[in-house]
């Protein structure tokens, strides 16, 4: 074992993006959603504990119920692998923030062999805004011939620019086209800090928006396009006047 391996895999698995993503995948591959839950973002945790629950629960009762009964009929094992594939993809779900518009995300991970396949050695970087910097770590399978790769996408929760990152599983995206995705990102978390503070002194000194809120929820866009616009809407300065009359009319 090389060296650089030996010191990745004896570093705590959320200080090292590859040894955390294949960990994750590891997880989810197996089902076991609730530990791939307690290494997530504090978003996708609360995503999956408070919408989640529901369906985990049924599930767990679902599979119990099954266990306690007697041999059913053929029919009846069909409909309940069936429910059973129903019920799981959609607490996958809970780890993804956009469509899966490849049709094969859950497919790749499934089908990803860790002694095989391996995860991708190169890892991206890319901050957002002061408080989210985000890596990219890229998987694939070798029983997918064509094109489409996985990316699991973590989160720095550590809250320090300087420190030692904290990372934590944010998102899962399949995507056939890895160079456009990666467009943007860096090769270290040192470039990205660099080019964060590079446009945020271009728009300080008055220059124009570069297109990264856009791109930010073009990428992470949770039910589609129509989403994305009123998310960019909710920033625009004229929207503002009538942002508090509908907050407090929703209460009303």
């Amino acid at each position: 074992m090389s060296r650089s391996a030996s010191t990745a895999l004896s570093s705590a698995p959320n200080a090292n993006p590859p040894v955390l993503a294949s960990l994750a995948l590891s997880l989810l591959k197996s089902e076991s959603y609730h530990a791939a839950a307690l290494l997530s973002s504090p978003f996708v945790k609360d995503r999956y504990f408070f919408v989640g629950a529901d369906k985990g629960t049924a599930a767990r009762a679902s599979k119990s119920l099954r266990a306690a009964r007697k041999p059913a009929a053929s029919s009846d094992l069909d409909n309940d692998i069936e429910d059973d594939e129903d019920e799981s993809a959609a607490v996958f779900k809970l780890f993804q923030w956009q469509p899966d518009t490849t049709r094969g995300l859950r497919d790749i991970v499934e089908c990803w062999d860790p002694a095989l396949d391996g995860i991708c050695s190169e890892v991206l970087y890319r901050r957002w805004d002061a408080e989210t910097l985000h890596a990219a770590v890229k998987f694939t399978s070798g029983f997918r011939r064509d094109g489409v790769c996985g990316v699991c996408v973590l989160m720095d929760t550590s809250g320090s620019r300087s420190g030692s990152a904290k990372w934590t599983l944010h998102n899962l995206l399949a995507t056939g086209d890895y160079s456009k995705f990666a467009n943007g990102w860096s090769s270290s978390r040192e470039e990205a800090e660099k080019a964060f503070e590079s446009s945020s002194k271009d728009l300080r000194s008055g220059g124009f928006n570069t297109g990264e809120e856009d791109e930010y929820w073009d990428t992470y866009d949770m039910i589609g396009q129509n989403a994305t616009a009123a998310k960019r809407g909710s920033f625009l300065h004229e929207e503002s006047s009538h942002g508090d009359d509908d907050y407090w009319n929703s209460y009303g």
